[in-house]
């Protein structure tokens, strides 16, 4: 018999968070990408959450997920610029 080939779920927690990080695509296809992969977390009870990148992490001129002003207020440009965390 054939044994099936699937992804493992860490390697497409990465994929996502990649993808996130490095996309020059819409905003509405990284929340596809980011449902998707909520998912397929929930389903597997390994959901933890998901922090924002901020500009430091992103390529010059990407909108960043979050900025934090010098008071410590946070704004959300691109709530899709986001990494997503495993539960173990």
């Amino acid at each position: 018999m054939k044994r099936r080939r699937t992804i493992e779920l860490i390697a497409l927690v990465e994929e996502v968070n990649r993808r996130n990080r490095e996309s020059t695509v819409s905003a509405n296809v990284r929340q596809g990408w980011n449902s998707l992969l909520e998912a397929a977390l929930m389903a597997r009870n390994a959901y933890a959450g998901f922090g924002y990148y901020d500009a430091s992490q992103l390529a010059e001129g990407m909108s960043p997920g979050i900025r934090t002003d010098a008071e410590g207020n946070n704004t959300f440009p691109d709530e899709t610029r986001r990494f997503y965390y495993v539960a173990r």
